[in-house]
Formats: structure tokens, sequence, C-alpha cells
């Protein structure tokens, strides 16, 4: 079977099609078909080597967490799901892959997908949607009475944070560049704030909430614009940081709280039903045919994008 895989940690130039075994589906996996499969961040972080502790160090690795596309196969003890069933969701973890033409993974992993939507866009969502549900609904549980900071707004990530936010009937204020001011007053944001303009760690207000992702505003930093007894999430925690908070977080009032998010068909399906219902909006998706899949995640990792990557593997159904 044919996938993108690498042979050892580094950059882009490690990514290659190569030839790997697919063994039939576990009792409680499926075999899917990506029809799609997006690009996330941590994609390159985990090719790159910078979280080996949880990805480990066999190889050959495979690349792209989520997909959407058709089950061609069940485990013996699946009942939810049928060959022939539309579905969207997320490999296992930093252990595996789905960019190649097929992918086993858990059954819970995966929910029916948005019928509004092509496969293509539905690819996009899984990963980021989840972080984001699970971080203003899981890690911190937000309200009408929220003030929410988003810092990188305008990736997919931040795009459904922001919507969320706004429909929980928080106060929205988002941070970007100045190409993407506009698409984030679209996507929800009561305030838009240049970074190239403001310091975002000196800005007058103070928020209940920062969801941290452009990489660039740590704790400390965050700290002088977090309310008396905020919380300050971090979408990207080091093994170091995961120690330390468990340490420090009980005799602080400003919590540095982690997100270590993860698939789940029940969260998945109220996704589904919010993009099927008109309530949640998609990414912006640049599509980018398999054979270019390198070209997609260069520009992803650029840290200019706004939206979603997305490689498609076959045709639409």
């Amino acid at each position: 079977m044919r996938a993108v895989i690498y042979d050892e940690f580094g950059g882009i130039d490690v990514l290659h099609v190569g030839d790997i075994t697919l063994e039939e589906p576990r009792d409680h996996e499926i075999q899917v078909e990506p029809i799609a499969v997006s690009v996330n961040p941590i994609d390159g972080k985990v090719r790159r080597g910078e979280l080996k502790l949880m990805s480990g160090g066999h190889f050959p690795k495979r690349t792209g967490q989520d997909f959407s596309g058709t089950v061609r196969a069940v485990g013996k003890k699946v009942q939810r799901w049928k060959v022939g069933d539309e579905v969207f969701g997320c490999a296992r973890g930093m252990k595996d892959g789905a960019l190649g033409e097929a992918v086993n993974v858990p059954e819970d992993f995966v929910a029916l997908r948005p019928r509004s939507i092509p496969h293509s866009t539905a690819a996009a969502l899984p990963m980021v949607t989840i972080a984001a549900y699970q971080a203003l609904h899981r890690v911190v549980r937000i309200d009408h009475d929220t003030s929410v900071l988003v810092n990188g707004c305008t990736g997919g990530f931040g795009l459904m944070a922001m919507q969320l936010a706004r429909r929980a009937g928080a106060r929205v204020t988002g941070v970007c560049s100045t190409a993407a001011l506009e698409i984030a007053s679209e996507y929800g944001a009561d305030l838009v704030i240049d970074y190239r303009t403001q310091n975002v760690s000196e800005l007058p207000a103070r928020y209940d909430v920062i969801l941290e992702l452009s990489g660039h505003l740590p704790f400390d930093q965050a700290a002088h614009i977090l309310s008396a007894h905020a919380s300050y999430i971090d979408v990207s925690p080091s093994p170091a940081s995961i120690v330390g908070n468990a340490i420090a977080n009980p005799v602080r009032h400003q919590k540095h709280k982690l997100l270590l998010s993860k698939a789940h068909s029940k969260d998945l399906g109220v996704i589904a039903s919010l993009i099927d219902d008109g309530d949640l909006r998609p990414p912006p998706v640049h599509l980018y045919p398999f054979e270019e899949f390198a070209d997609a995640f260069q520009t992803a990792e650029s840290g200019s994008l706004i939206g979603k990557n997305v490689i498609q593997i076959r045709d639409e159904p």
C-alpha cells in the first residue's frame, strides 16, 4: 500500500511515498480509504522529532492526522460502522498517519461526516475543531460572561475556536496579522488586534481565558493581561510543562492549563451537526493534489497560512 512516510526525523525533505504493509483492522478498529487528508502544525512537530517522547522513535512513520473518507473494512467486534460509511476523524495520535491509500483507526475516533460539505472540507475539521471544542468546554468552561483572547486566530484552530466561543456567548478578541484582520472579524472576533502594530502582552484589557496558538506568547508574558483567576491554555505542551504545571497550578491563581485533546465520536458528531445546521463555518481550505503533498506541508509550516491545507488523495464520490 502506498503512503507518505519518513524514515528519520527532519524537515519536509524526509517525506516520501513508500510501500507499507497495512494489516487487517483489529477487533475495535475500522479501515478507512481517505479521500482527503489535512495538514496540522503537529505533523511538523512530530516529523522534526520535537515530540519524540510521545511519538516514539520507530520508523517508518506516517503523517497526516485527520481525514475524511470511506470505510472499507471493519474489525470483528465493530457494530457501529459498516463498509461504505462515509466518515471523518483522526488517526491514532502521534503514532500513525492517514496520508495514504488506507489507514486503520479506532472505531471511536470517527463520526459520520457532515453531509453539507465535501470530503475535502470535512478533512480540515477534526483535529482543530475537536481541540477548540475541548479547550473551551472541557479544559475551561466558557459562558456569556467570559472574555476570551485567541492569539493566532486565523489558522484552522483559531477560526473554529472563535466561532465556538461566540456561540457560547463569550466576548472574543482575536490577534492576527494585518492580512488576516477581515477574516478574523468574519469568523467571530468582536475585536481584532494586529500584532504587527500592537504588543499583545501590553494590552490594557484583562482576559478570563487566553488561548495561545501563535507560539509567541508564553505564560509569564500572558500573565500581565490575564484577570486574577483566569486561565491560559497551552495547546502544545512539552513533557516538562506537563510535569511543571501539575506542581505549580495548585498554588497559583492564574492557571496555566494544558490541552491534550483526543478524538472521540461523540464530539465529532456534535461538530458534524453544527456544520450541517449552519451554526459552524468550516475554515477556508487550500486544496493540493496528492503528488504535491510536500508543497502542502511547506506552505502550512510557513507560519502565514489562513485556514487549512488539504491534500486530495482520490476524487469525491
